[in-house]
């Protein structure tokens, strides 16, 4: 089962500038997949409107909501990585697919007892980055 929330735009003091749009306020699409007692969680990376690409928050929605959700349930599969496979016939809305595809990950991983990093493959113990080292152990 699926959850969909579409956060309101709150007014910020942070200006944010993009290639496209301006603005003092970001409206973000949040996605719960409900898997077998865990929650997993994924945001939405379109826009708040068609101004970067075809997909923004409203397409994604409905997407989400009256295509691929509903698709899920009709196969059966044991972890994130099959999943794409009640997708494959999507065209196009790599956003909304992508945050479906990430609250399932999210799920899995909580299932799993283990961080998503390792649970994708990854193997650095410790991240560099502008002169602060992040230790991913219990990240």
């Amino acid at each position: 089962m699926f959850h969909y929330r579409r956060s309101e735009k709150p007014q910020v003091s942070a200006y944010f500038g993009f290639a496209f749009q301006s603005s003092f306020s970001l409206m973000k699409l949040l996605v719960t997949a409900h898997c077998e007692g865990v929650e997993g969680w994924a945001e939405c990376v379109s826009g708040d409107g068609p101004f970067y690409s075809y997909e923004w928050i409203e397409t994604a929605w409905s997407t989400i909501r009256e295509f691929l959700a509903p698709a899920l349930p009709e196969i059966s599969f044991t972890g994130a990585a099959e999943s794409a496979a009640a997708r494959s016939h999507f065209r196009v809305h790599n956003m909304a697919k992508a945050a479906l595809e990430i609250s399932l990950w999210d799920a899995e991983a909580k299932q799993r007892q283990q961080p998503l990093w390792r649970l994708l493959g990854g193997s650095l113990k410790e991240i560099a980055w502008r002169g602060f080292h992040r230790h991913l152990e219990h990240a």
